[in-house]
């Protein structure tokens, strides 16, 4: 089985990804289903639930998916069947034990910590390292950046040329166990590398060649970036901190302090976390809103959410985020 080092997977229920066409409640439903929770009607919180989820969903998965960083896949013995972003079913060379796949449009490339292939050619490895420490991969262009050793390197995928981006590395808290994921925003990549709750995040301008900030200790592997500014859960257990840092001056601003969360997600756009008291929502700009429904945030894929209720769907913030200001104006009359 996959391994999935840099992310935590699940296992739910898909056959297919199937897009919405019909059947997504109006703004009426939505107001009047709020009109009823605030005045304490009993059915009206299932109800609201229910229509919030339908409101929200751009498309729904059925049967057995695996999660990773970047996409939804199924795994048999002989192959990988990646079911979003894109549709595309391959072997994979190489060991399983550390398989890591990244895609960028309808390109995809894969390591199994030794060595990293393009599903261009996927029996010739474009690069090969010697003591599996290779631990993620991004596609930008026609050029692949990965983490090898602490560091961070580039290889062409027409030439095959590799050459290390910058001189120094970038550590997790603990060396001997951790995983590591990417975040790109232009000439930015932003890499995260740590386990359980401790990270480290570096910022590189693969352009200038220069790193931007590095060593931003965080309490999740989850973490945004735009070519401004970074945002990130810093904090520790039970005393999180959503937190911004403006990449040109260096500021930090705590955004929202918060002592409960089961799962979080972030985006340049905002934040979704969830918890016993429901769904939390910030788009950075106005107060939380807080919403006392009963969802499950099962993670991210790129900048889709996925979230559970009685099924599982893709979403992405702002479809969360205009939805949850349509509710909470009618919750706050």
């Amino acid at each position: 089985m996959i391994n999935l080092r840099i992310a935590i997977y699940f296992l739910c229920s898909i056959i297919s990804v199937i897009l919405i066409s019909c059947g997504r409640p109006s703004d009426d439903d939505l107001i009047d289903a709020a009109l009823r929770f605030n005045k304490g009607d009993e059915k009206s919180n299932k109800k609201l639930e229910d229509l919030f989820f339908r409101r929200i969903e751009i498309s729904k998965i059925d049967n057995k998916i695996l999660l990773a960083d970047s996409f939804l896949f199924i795994e048999n013995d002989s192959e990988i069947a990646i079911k979003y972003p894109i549709k595309k079913t391959f072997a994979a060379a190489g060991k399983r034990d550390f398989l890591y796949i990244t895609i960028s449009d309808d390109r995809m490339a894969y390591t199994d910590g030794n060595s990293i292939y393009c599903c261009d050619d996927e029996t010739d490895p474009l690069y090969t390292s010697s003591d599996n420490n290779i631990r993620s991969l991004i596609i930008i262009g026609d050029e692949i950046y990965f983490y090898n050793k602490f560091q961070l390197f580039r290889v062409s995928i027409k030439s095959k040329e590799n050459v290390r981006i910058v001189n120094e590395s970038f550590f997790p808290p603990y060396k001997k166990l951790f995983n590591a994921n990417f975040r790109n925003a232009g000439s930015l990549i932003g890499i995260s590398s740590g386990i359980a709750g401790s990270y480290n995040i570096s910022i590189v301008d693969i352009r200038k060649k220069s790193i931007i900030m590095s060593n931003i200790q965080s309490a999740s592997s989850a973490f945004a970036i735009n070519e401004d500014s970074i945002w990130y859960l810093g904090g520790s257990t039970g005393n999180w901190e959503v937190t911004k840092i403006n990449l040109a001056t260096k500021n930090k601003k705590i955004i929202q302090k918060i002592n409960d969360i089961n799962n979080f997600v972030i985006t340049s756009n905002g934040y979704v976390y969830e918890n016993n008291e429901g769904i939390h929502i910030s788009n950075y700009l106005n107060d939380p809103i807080n919403l006392p429904l009963r969802y499950r945030l099962m993670g991210i894929c790129g900048d889709t959410i996925i979230m559970k209720y009685d099924t599982i769907i893709l979403t992405d913030f702002m479809t969360i985020n205009n939805n949850a200001l349509l509710i909470n104006k009618v919750m706050k009359q």
